[in-house]
């Protein structure tokens, strides 16, 4: 089946995209299945948060080469969609002062996650656990009872003030990206041969998000996230194939 190219980028589109979540589940179709063949398109949502001072200014740095991380999960047959960037407003959130598990307690007290469409909040800020970008977690949830589990939505990435190493960010968020999809270090799995280069193992950074970013293993672990939607709304605010969640546990 022929990919096909979204975005997200308007509050129309999104409010396209919660209107469809209220009909009810007989319309919306199958809970999307696991598709190691990639047969079967699949969606990403995605929503920057960006963390700025309480007074709201000075916002972390928040640069994304987006062509080059939706290569990367386009091996998988899954597009992104990117929804408009929210802000945390919280010093210590932005300056690394505050834990992950702070800043995920944070925004879910501002509503920031836990509501919405199901997706990925991708949070900004300018070091973590007071170190300097490039750097990231991801797979947070801020449930209590999850609070650093397999398959959280919440990534939370630091970038450099000055770009040096565009590779090395783009890797950073796509690796942190698959952690929220249920990826693990290839060091921990014992599916992924060590000797292979991809997104969660060692290796040149052009080379972890190339072509052969993603393994067979990978992909059959990121087509079962409970995450990913079988609708895209794309910008000229239609629908692609209907919305449904993983039925993965």
């Amino acid at each position: 089946m022929k990919a096909f190219r979204v975005n997200i980028l308007s509050l129309a589109g999104l409010g396209l995209l919660m209107a469809a979540m209220l009909v009810g589940q007989s319309s919306l179709g199958e809970c999307f299945r696991p598709d190691a063949d990639r047969k079967t398109p699949a969606c990403l949502l995605i929503e920057p948060v960006i963390c700025r001072s309480t007074e709201g200014k000075e916002p972390a740095v928040s640069r994304l080469d987006r062509k080059a991380i939706e290569s990367v999960y386009a091996q998988a047959n899954i597009q992104i969609a990117w929804l408009q960037p929210r802000y945390l407003d919280h010093t210590a959130a932005r300056d690394g002062t505050a834990n992950w598990k702070k800043v995920s307690e944070i925004g879910a007290k501002r509503g920031l996650w836990g509501s919405g469409p199901i997706r990925v909040s991708l949070v900004f800020v300018n070091a973590i656990g007071g170190k300097p970008g490039p750097r990231g977690l991801g797979a947070i949830d801020s449930r209590p009872e999850r609070p650093f589990g397999p398959g959280g939505p919440i990534c939370i990435v630091a970038l450099p003030d000055k770009q040096k190493a565009p590779v090395m960010e783009t890797f950073c968020v796509a690796h942190e990206i698959g952690h929220c999809l249920g990826l693990v270090h290839a060091v921990k799995d014992p599916l992924v041969p060590d000797d292979k280069t991809n997104i969660m193992s060692g290796g040149k950074y052009s080379e972890r998000i190339g072509k052969n970013a993603l393994m067979p293993s990978h992909i059959r672990q990121v087509r079962k996230s409970k995450l990913l939607w079988r609708r895209c709304v794309t910008e000229s605010g239609g629908a692609k194939s209907s919305r449904t969640q993983s039925s993965g546990k």
